[in-house]
Parts: structure tokens; sequence; C-alpha cells
């Protein structure tokens, strides 16, 4: 029986080891599609396929549903209605098949506060908070008699220069320090203008930027690692060429990154930096900001803190304030439009003064100096959101720190509540936050679904704020909806239970990740079908009846043995961590088809490699023991190609048939303990150096 399994598995890990030639080359054992280089260079989303789940899950998953879609019809209709003349990306965010039907933005009648309606009448505590804009919640008075009054004294119109520009600049230099400030419509605007502001500035092309950071869509942040230390596009219609002057370094590493940064510094025009990134709040790398603020001096590379998301959250002052650091261009946004469209790039003369010359006079002879770049836009400067802004900043000025201070003390014991009820409920989740934003570590889409569900409403990115108008009432109502959330899932078995909490709590080691990695890791966060689309499958036959006691502790030692297979991947795709024991997930399944019927167990296959792995919290090992008669079972494992090739799975393949045998026998295996992985990260990392 073990000779049959051995052959099997050899003999397709050697057809993926066959076509192993480059990291980007992923081929797999059974039942897995093949990715070619150009997905390295190219986000390609694979087609949709049916994901592998469990009796009961998928029973859960189906009542669920119905009750979803009843409660939220009129927001399925509007899918349904006008999902063919509507692009919309946030409504594919997150597909899989068998949570398809409730696969639509919930959309908003209207918003009150720390609450939103939707179109359905259905009432929730809202903490999407309009993507972090809404630091006062919805509708605000002041705001409110900002729009209004403008709209009836002045109307609507454009042309003639806003007349509160002046103004709002003014307050954004008295409250964070900057010297000059500009307008557009958008962060990505902001960013884009920064550095160009940058490039002009110091007659440099390249620009250094972050794993994990998030800067907007313009072409020329749209950057992830490629092979051997390469950059390569993120997104399928940006040219190469767009990014080739980018160099992406690991964030808060103060060694590796710095180091790059000092050799490199001199051909550098800026680093752009997310002071605490949206996706790691947990994050908060003070001291490397202080560093990297003195090596860029050094070097004469501007400083960019892009601070669309952070800027009047995290202090009166913003990033900066907080990090003690003052950047040479500081990207503003989201809270400063009061929920309007806006974008600041606010920093030093030198900078800013390529957009006019600087500040001279048309009293005297001073006339615009040095050279001038480019800028323009019909709706930089909007009147309307020149009088928004002026009512955030003078509303800012007047409460003064103590509005974000409290706040963010606020979201600091809010989050707390909610880890303690994680915790209790033995979910596998938690919670990070950075001021007054937080966010859900491993929790699934229908997590979030039924939070909707529970009356608290999530917008698809996932990223949560509190706001000052979130009262006691409201936390309480969250804090019970992530219980009832939590309690549902388990009950109908969508949530793995406390097994995986415990096996996060062992020993753990951080250690880098390869270049090729990291490459991986940013494709797999750019949704979960593209990071299923490089898992890699096993499949071992068995003519007869299995040891299912003896196969386990087979499979949980060769897992243990090693630790590439005891890894996650943090989602900044910087590093990873090593577990002291993180044990495979392993299924049995009653397989209803004809053991003879192999292309319903194909499909089966096909299925189940392209269901998501938990890369951030694990297990990253999935296994699958199907029983299709009694003399006949097959074991198919999932895992991803992060820690696997050819080569390892015919190891592993090996390992497993000798742990099964020796179980068997009641004997030792007289396996020779494994090349150590971090040993082999540590090679692999210092050859792309070299």
């Amino acid at each position: 029986m073990i000779d049959h399994v051995v052959a099997s598995a050899q003999s397709a890990a050697a057809s993926a080891a066959a076509s192993q030639k480059a990291f980007s080359q992923v081929s797999t054992a059974k039942g897995q599609p093949a990715a070619s280089q150009a997905v390295a260079a190219r986000v390609q989303t694979p087609e949709p396929q049916p994901a592998a789940m469990s009796m009961e899950a998928a029973a859960g998953v189906n009542v669920f549903s119905k009750a979803y879609t009843q409660r939220t019809r009129a927001s399925g209709d509007q899918r349904r209605q006008y999902g063919r003349y509507l692009a919309d990306s946030r409504a594919v965010a997150g597909f899989r098949s068998e949570t398809k039907s409730m696969l639509y933005p919930i959309i908003g009648a209207k918003g009150l506060g720390s609450h939103m309606t939707d179109v359905d009448g259905n009432h929730y505590v809202d903490i999407a908070m309009g993507f972090g804009v809404q630091l006062f919640g919805h509708t605000p008075a002041f705001l409110v008699d900002a729009i209004v009054g403008h709209v009836t004294e002045r109307g609507l119109f454009l042309g003639p220069q806003a007349h509160l520009a002046g103004d709002v600049a003014q307050r954004i230099c008295r409250l964070t320090g900057n010297a000059r400030v500009t307008f557009c419509n958008s962060g990505t605007e902001a960013v884009m203008t920064a550095l160009r502001l940058a490039r002009h500035a110091t007659g440099r092309n390249r620009i250094a930027m972050f794993q994990g950071s998030y800067h907007g869509h313009f072409d020329g942040t749209l950057a992830q690692a490629g092979p051997g230390g390469s950059t390569v596009a993120l997104a399928g219609g940006t040219p190469p060429g767009m990014v080739d002057d980018v160099l992406l370094l690991d964030y808060g590493d103060e060694d590796g990154s710095l180091e790059i940064l000092a050799r490199e510094g001199a051909s550098l025009a800026a680093v752009i930096v997310e002071p605490v990134q949206g996706r790691r709040p947990d994050r908060q790398p003070r001291a490397f900001l202080q560093r990297l603020r003195e090596l860029t001096r050094s070097t004469g590379t501007a400083l960019i803190f892009d601070e669309v998301l952070l800027g009047f959250r995290v202090a009166l002052g913003g990033a900066q304030a907080w990090a003690g650091v003052r950047a040479d261009l500081v990207t503003y946004g989201k809270i400063v439009g009061g929920g309007l469209p806006i974008g600041v790039v606010a920093g030093d003369a030198r900078f800013l003064d390529a957009l006019d010359g600087g500040a001279w006079s048309t009293d005297d002879a001073s006339v615009p100096r040095g050279d001038r770049t480019f800028f323009a836009g019909t709706f930089n400067k909007n009147p309307l959101a020149m009088a928004n802004a002026q009512a955030v900043l003078t509303y800012l000025e007047q409460q003064g720190p103590s509005l974000q201070d409290s706040l963010n003390t606020r979201t600091e014991n809010f989050v707390a509540r909610l880890n303690r009820v994680l915790t209790e409920e033995e979910s596998g989740i938690s919670v990070h936050h950075f001021a007054s934003l937080f966010r859900f570590a491993g929790a699934s889409d229908l997590f979030y679904n039924h939070m909707i569900q529970n009356g608290v409403y999530v917008w698809e990115g996932r990223t949560c704020f509190l706001s000052t108008a979130h009262d006691d009432q409201d936390l309480d109502k969250v804090e019970q909806a992530v219980r009832a959330s939590v309690r549902a899932m388990r009950a109908n078995g969508m949530l793995t239970p406390a097994r995986r909490t415990t096996a996060l709590t062992a020993s753990l080691q951080s250690i880098p990740t390869t270049p090729s990695q990291q490459a991986l890791r940013m494709l797999a966060a750019f949704s979960p079908q593209t990071s299923a689309a490089y898992n890699q499958s096993l499949v071992f036959d068995f003519t007869g009846a299995p040891d299912i006691n003896v196969l386990k502790a087979a499979l949980c030692g060769v897992v243990d043995r090693h630790e590439a297979l005891r890894t996650t991947f943090p989602e900044d795709g910087a590093s990873q961590i090593v577990h002291r024991r993180l044990d495979p997930d392993i299924h049995i399944v009653e397989f209803d088809r004809s053991a003879d019927d192999q292309a319903s167990f194909q499909a089966w296959v096909d299925a189940t490699a392209l269901t998501p792995l938990d890369l951030e919290h694990g297990p990253i090992v999935s296994a699958w023991i199907l029983r299709l008669a009694a003399d006949h079972h097959r074991l198919v494992l999932v895992m991803p190609h992060l820690v696997t090739d050819g080569w390892s799975m015919q190891l592993m393949a090996l390992e497993l048939a000798q742990l099964y045998n020796a179980g068997l026998g009641g004997r030792p295996s007289g396996l020779q303990p494994p090349f150590p992985y971090r040993s082999y990260v540590e090679h692999t990392r210092a050859r792309a150096d070299s």
C-alpha cells in the first residue's frame, strides 16, 4: 500500500520539479493550474472555482445566505439591475463561489452620527466611517452649516480662485508645521504630485517605497517585488517602465532596509512611507522613522510622509507629530475634506516653490524663482471643498489635541474589549489598532457578512474606524455583534475552533522573507483568489483502509520536522513567523461519488486547491482524507508555493511514507534532522543581495 503512495507522490512531485525553473514558473503536483512568468508582472485572477467546504459549513452558508440576501434584498437588486452598466471593483472583492449570492455592496440611504441606514431600511452602527473620512461621524452640524452657507451665499461656480483657498492653506501650515501647501482632488493625485516635486527638486528619478504600504492607484506606485530583487508592476495595464525606478524595501527593517538606503540614497529622489501602514496598524516603528529621517537628510533624498489615511486622525499635527519627524513633503486627504473630494500636498518651500516660483510679490521687484514643473486640475481648490476644509480645520483647532487623544484612548480600550471576547470565544481572530483605526486579523469574509447581518457595517476593505460620534451604546452593539457572529459561524461549521489560537501563542520567531516570497505574498494580499492560484497539491492513493490515526500522526510529524510548514506570513510580506507548533488542518470526507469517476474526483481536487489558505495566521497545510470506498482512500495535501517547490514536495512525500510505515510498525522512523529552513532563507537572501 505505502509503495503505491510513494510512487504516486514521486510522480506528482517530479512533474512539479520539471517545470520549477524560476520562482514565477509555479507548477503543481495534481489538480492545480500552472502560472507563467507573466503572473509576476501582472495580476491574473483565476476563473471562479467551487470552493471546498465541509458539508456542515456548506449547509450553514446556504441557510445564512438566504437570511442575508433577504435582509439586504434592495442592495442586491441594485447589483442585478445595474451590474451590466456600472464597472465596480467593490462588487467583486473577495469573490468565492459559495458566497456569490451575498457578493454585492450594501447601498447606503442615509448617514447620521455613528449610524447608517441602507436602502432596505436596515440600521447599522457604522465602523467604516467613510473609509476613515468621517472623524466626526456622518452629517455633523458644523459641516452641514458650512456647505449650506456656501451654496446659499455664493452658489456653485468655478473659474475664479476659490476665496477660501489661502485661508485653508494657512491653517494647514499652522497645524502641521509645513511651510507651503497646494490642493488637488484625491490622495492618489497628492502622492503623484509629491513624487513629481521630489524628482524635480533633486534631479533624480529613482524612488524607494516599502512593502505593504498603500499609496493610491497611480501607476508609478503600483509596484511589487519580482525575481532576483527586481521590481515589477502590480496591476495589469501598468507598463513595466512605470516601476523600473522603484526600489522596494522591507518596512521597519532597521538593519537591512536602512543599509540599502545608505548605499543607494545618492540616486534616490524620494523615500515615500506610510508612517503606520493601514493594513498593519500593529506595526508602529517610530524609531525606524526617526533613523530614516536622519539617513534621507544625509543623502539629499526627500522624505515623503503619506498621511492621506492618518493625517489629523492620529494627532492634531498628524503622523509627523506622533513620530517626532519633520518630513520634506506630506500628503493629506480624507478627513480634511470633511466628506468632499480633496488631496493636499504640503511641505518645505524648496519643493512646493516648483509650482509657482515661490512667494514672490506683485509690489516689489521679486520674480518667480527657479525652474517650475507642471501642475493643473479643473477641480483643484474646489470652492465647496475649501469651505468644508475650512470648517474641519477650524473645528480641530477649537477642540485642540484632546480630541485625538481621547478618541485614541477610547479606541485602545475598545479593542482590548473585543480581543477579550474573541479570546473567550476561541475564535482565532484578533484586533490590531493604531490611534482610532483598527482591523480584525484572521477574519474571513463570512465574518464580515455576519457582522452586517448583526447590524454593524464594515466595508469591503475591512479597515475600521471609530469617530467622535460613537457612544457607549454603539460600542456595546459592536461587541455584541462580534460575539454573536463568531458563535453563529462556529455553530454552522464556518469557524475553526481554539486549536489555532493555542498554536499561535506558542513560541514564535520572526525571520525575513526571500525576494521571491515577498513577491508571492504581495500577490496573495491582492485578493484571496490570487493567493489560491499559487497553492500546490499532492494526491496519495491508498489501495486499502489506512490507519487514520497513524496517518494523522505521520502528517503532523512531517510538519513538526520542517519549519517551513510551521510558518505564517504577515500581510506586509517583509517577514515570516516560525511557530513551535502549528498542526495542519485535517479533514475527513466521505466522497459520495464513484471511485472510478476520475473526472468528479479531479474537479473536487481542483476546487480544493483553489481554496485560499490562511497565510497570515495558519495553518498553511491542509489535508483531506477521502473515503471513496471501504478499501480505497486518497489523501490530498494543499500547501502554498511560498514554502514549497517540486523538490520539497517530493521530500515531503518520502518522509510521510517513512513516518507512516514506522508508525504502523511501532518503530522509530530513522529520519535525520532536516536542513534548517531559516538557514535556507539566509542563504537565499544573501545570494539575492550579492
